[in-house]
Formats: structure tokens, sequence, C-alpha cells
């Protein structure tokens, strides 16, 4: 039985690991997500075969007409505009046949497939995060180990291993603040399973690796992980968990740096002095508290689009930009600039309407996973400020996941504190 529960754990990681990281190797053609994908569809036919029903989540096709909606009005403003800039176009059709699908998928496989609920999906997302940290970090410290990673993983960011400073690319194809938020997810549903008391020496190792990886690759997902840090301290102050959360997370650290400084310190005198000075540029800036360079480059890509009738419609452009209208990487402005105010508003209400009814879910059943969830779909909404982390894989994967099997527990007893289920 316990095997049998190891087994199931270790390919629900393995899934969501591929599904939030979509690695993609040059040796072979297909990436990591749609291998998962393809698994995914297998076993769902499998199982419904038997049953000789084909079960679909009454919100799947709404969802669905109103993404092909916006991906055709999205055609037309582009092909009318001329800019040939399909580029939104292009991203409407990856999230219906990936992120959407996928997440649909997955959770029929955890509810009906493995008989869980959504806390093994929170199990699932923390162990992805810590393998990604676990093959995250020697490459910051091993020069040959970047080298192997840039030669199996093509890169399709901008961190070259040529140019290493202050940061590594990870093992994926894009690092950065992308893999930042992706491992700030893993974060949050660390402080979820801190929450409830289960196998807590690990995680608070997992806290402590990811915070690292976090530092090593992208700062957006380290500020948002300290922050939801700050917001749990002052939860688990507020439902009396404190002594036994936040005080066992200082406990253990405190004693593991001691050991470290004692016996390793070699350990930190590997750590680039830059790479801090950066990764804290918001805390330390000269500039004040909040301010980074790439902030500033931030600020200077959200603007009003030229003429004024684009903000409304549209101006089809998305990966280009003109004179008038420059190049942005804001999710919100990418979307405005491409089908304007009036499309781009319908496009975010799905993710509107799935933070509502998520919550609305578990609001008066779980307060742990409707706080978790809450801040998880929070966070994805803040960091579209800064680039379309709704409209690429990672964050929305998980968001329609999580609505998924949320939706599929409502006529089932709400997920329990106390349940257990094997950790790997």
């Amino acid at each position: 039985m316990i095997k049998g529960e190891f087994i199931a754990s270790t390919i629900l990681t393995l899934l969501c690991f591929s599904l939030l990281f979509g690695i993609k190797f040059s040796f072979f053609p297909l990436a990591l997500s749609k291998l998962a994908i393809g698994y995914l569809v297998a076993m769902y036919i499998l199982y419904t075969s038997r049953s000789k029903e084909f079960p679909v989540s009454r919100y799947f096709l709404p969802m669905l007409l109103v993404l092909m909606l916006v991906g055709v009005y999205s055609f037309i403003i582009t092909s009318l505009k001329r800019y040939n800039d399909f580029g939104f176009v292009s991203r409407i059709i990856y999230l219906i046949h990936e992120p959407m699908l996928a997440g649909y998928l997955l959770s029929y496989y955890v509810v009906h497939i493995q008989k869980k609920d959504i806390n093994a999906l929170f199990l699932a997302l923390r162990n992805a995060g810590l393998l990604q940290a676990v093959l995250t970090i020697p490459a910051y410290f091993n020069d040959g180990i970047r080298q192997f990673y840039d030669a199996i993983l093509p890169n399709i960011g901008n961190i070259k291993v040529e140019n290493l400073v202050q940061r590594v690319r990870g093992f994926s194809n894009l690092g950065g603040a992308w893999l930042s938020c992706m491992l700030c997810i893993s974060f949050l549903c660390t402080l979820y399973e801190m929450e409830r008391y289960r196998n807590r020496l690990l995680n608070v190792l997992t806290i402590i690796l990811l915070l690292f990886a976090m530092v090593v690759t992208g700062r957006t997902g380290l500020m948002v992980s300290l922050l939801a840090f700050i917001v749990y301290i002052f939860r688990w102050l507020f439902i009396g968990k404190i002594t036994k959360t936040f005080g066992y997370i200082i406990v253990t650290v405190g004693i593991g740096a001691f050991v470290l400084l004692q016996y390793y310190p070699e350990l930190f005198d590997n750590v680039n002095q830059e790479t801090i000075d950066w990764a804290f540029e918001a805390i330390n800036s000269d500039q004040g508290v909040g301010a980074t360079r790439s902030g500033d480059n931030l600020k200077e890509m959200i603007y009003m689009p030229s003429p004024a009738n684009n903000f409304f419609w549209g101006s089809g452009l998305y990966l280009k930009g003109t004179y008038h209208n420059p190049r942005s990487d804001s999710g919100y402005m990418k979307t405005l600039l491409a089908i304007g105010l009036f499309a781009g508003l319908l496009f975010y209400s799905i993710y509107g309407f799935i933070f509502f009814k998520v919550l609305k879910s578990y609001y008066k059943r779980n307060k742990s996973i409707f706080f978790l969830a809450g801040f998880i779909l929070t966070a994805a909404f803040l960091v579209e400020i800064k680039e379309p982390y709704l409209q690429s894989l990672g964050f929305t994967f998980v968001v329609f996941s999580i609505f998924f099997v949320a939706n599929s527990e409502m006529k089932e007893p709400a997920p329990k504190d106390d349940i257990r289920t094997v950790e790997i």
C-alpha cells in the first residue's frame, strides 16, 4: 500500500514538474509538457472508456468559447491593422491546447484516477519546485554543470552561460523572472504544507533551497515569496500556530546556519556578492526601497496606446512595436496593445471567474486552502504586470488545475488538514 502511494505521488510530482517548467531538450523533439499531456490523455481515455462516459467540466466549454472568441477577434484586428503580428493569436491557441487542457486532465487524474484531493496537487507542486531547486543550485557553483545544461537545454531567454555574473538559467529553457515565479508557486505550497504540520523538517529544507534558487535565478518570484512569508507569519500568529510553524523554522534554520558556518564556511565564500546585491536591489537601492533597473524599464513600457481608438479596440501589436506604440514586456500592456480594453477585459474575465469560484468554494470549507489558493491567484494577477505569465505555461497550468480540482470537489466533503498521504 505504501509503495503504491509512493509511486502514485512520484508520478504526480513528475507530471507537475513537466507541466510547470515545460522543459525541452535539444536531443528530443517534444517538450516534457507535451509528453505529460499525452500521458494524461491516454489515462483519461483508458479510464473513461471503461465507464462509457467522457465527463467534461461544465465550465470547460464556456471558457473554451470565450478564448476562441477572443482569438478570432485578435485575428481580425491584427489582419485589419496589417502589422502581421499574430503573437496574441498564437498565445490563445497555446492556452487552449496546453495549460487549459492540461489543467483539466490533471484534475481528472488527481480526483478520479488517483482518488485524491487538492492537497495532493499542492504537495506535488511543492515537490516539483524542490526538484527544480536541487537541479538549479549546483549549476550556480559549478561551471561544468552550467555548460552541460546549456548543451542539452536550448536557450529561449536572455541569460547566456558565458555571461554569467549574477545568476543562472537553472534546469530550464528560459530561467530569469519566469523561473523564479514558478519556484514561488512551490514556495507558497511549502508554506501551506508547513501550516499543516506535515514533515516540517523537509518543508524547512525546501523553503531554504527554494529561496536560494530564487536568489540565483530571478528576483520577481523572490520578492513575492518574501511577501508571502511575512503574510503567513501574521496568519500563523492570528490562528495560533506561530510557535509550531514560524518558531520551528527559526530554530531549524538557526541550528543549520550555525553548523554550516562552523564546519563548512567555504560554502558561503562561493556565493557571488554581485548575486546578493542584484537579488536584493529593491531593498538596498540608492533610489529607495522598491527601486530597480528592471522596474524603471517596466515603467517606460506602460503607457497610453496611440491613437486613442487603439486603447479600446487594440492595434494588433503583441511581439512587435512601432514608434508611437513601442513593444512592451508587461502582460496587461501587451494584451491592451493586441486586442484593446474591451476584448482584454473579456480575456481576463476568465481568470477573474476562476478567482471568484475557487475562493467561494473553499471559504467555508477549508480556510487554509482558501488562503493558499487566494495567494497563488493574487500573485498570478500581480506578476502579469511585469510579463505575460497568464498567457504562458506555469501559472496558467496551476490556475486551471486548482480551478478544475476545486470544481470536482464542490459536491464532496472538504479536504481536511489531517489527511495523511505519503510524501517524497
